[in-house]
């Protein structure tokens, strides 16, 4: 019995690494990993909820994103619940900066990568004669152990317009005006 302890001890410590494994690090390929693996998830998800675009992530998958984009989201998405039909929040799909469900893929391609910060573009395509493609920007921060979504840039050549600037002026039309 001591000899198949001692063997079984041995063989563990056998098949231990010698070196430690490392956590996750702030790489393009890291960052385009997650990225891709977002899209394939939300595109999947999303075709078949009918949730709002950002419910869907905000009770799914909210551990991807910053605190403060979760946070302008959920003001969002609560003010729209609130208004009883009129439109007050967001009306398109944050993610894929679009209206359009029908949707097809969504590829990952040039990414930079900052010390921990990292700008991705995707490219969404949709079915039809004209194949409509979105491009979107995803902006994230690697926290130490995984990247978080902290914006999302669209509409390159006319400015940069982007998720937390609309949810902001979204907010500012919701207050109250002075009279």
């Amino acid at each position: 019995m001591r000899t198949i302890t001692l063997c079984a001890l041995l063989l563990s410590l056998a098949c231990t690494p010698l070196y430690p494994q490392t956590a996750p690090a702030a790489t393009e390929t890291s960052c385009r990993q997650f990225v891709q693996q977002f899209y394939d998830w939300y595109l999947l998800k999303a075709k078949s909820s009918n949730d709002r675009a950002s419910d869907l992530v905000l009770k799914e998958k909210s551990y991807v994103l910053s605190r403060e984009l979760a946070k302008q989201l959920k003001e969002d998405s609560a003010a729209q619940n609130r208004a009883k039909g009129e439109l007050v929040g967001l009306d398109f799909d944050p993610f894929l900066n679009t209206q359009d469900p029908s949707f097809e893929k969504c590829v990952t391609g040039k990414v930079v990568v900052q010390a921990a910060a990292c700008r991705a573009e995707v490219t969404c395509n949709f079915p039809g004669p004209q194949g409509d493609k979105s491009v979107i920007k995803p902006e994230l921060t690697f926290n130490g152990s995984q990247w978080l979504f902290v914006n999302f840039h669209y509409h390159f050549d006319s400015g940069d317009d982007n998720l937390l600037n609309i949810l902001k002026g979204l907010r500012e039309e919701r207050k109250p005006k002075a009279k």
